[in-house]
């Protein structure tokens, strides 16, 4: 009886963990590649980079709803990651 609570214990474990790497992956960040040598000088071809989804507000589709706030606006010499607008399977990244 006791392995099954200790079993039980890596199971729940193991979900919180997958659901908290989930939300956080869909929701807070945003991991790229760097296709291109458009930005060079700053970050080379191939690397990769976090970004976080909320720095100018929440833009998401939760069960359908989709929920969009602005709280700040781009600004100069900003490095922004957006879905290219013909294929939103790929990623942009770019200085404003």
């Amino acid at each position: 009886m006791k392995i099954w609570n200790e079993i039980w214990d890596y199971v729940k474990m193991i979900i919180i963990v997958v659901v908290i790497v989930l939300f956080v992956n869909n929701f807070v960040l945003i991991n790229a590649k760097i296709p291109s040598e458009s930005m060079e000088n700053t970050i080379m071809t191939g690397d990769r980079v976090f970004g976080f989804r909320l720095a100018y507000g929440i833009n998401a589709d939760i069960f359908g709803n989709h929920i969009s706030r602005k709280m700040k606006d781009p600004e100069r010499f900003d490095i922004i990651i957006f879905k290219y607008p013909d294929d939103e399977s790929q990623l942009f990244i770019k200085r404003l």
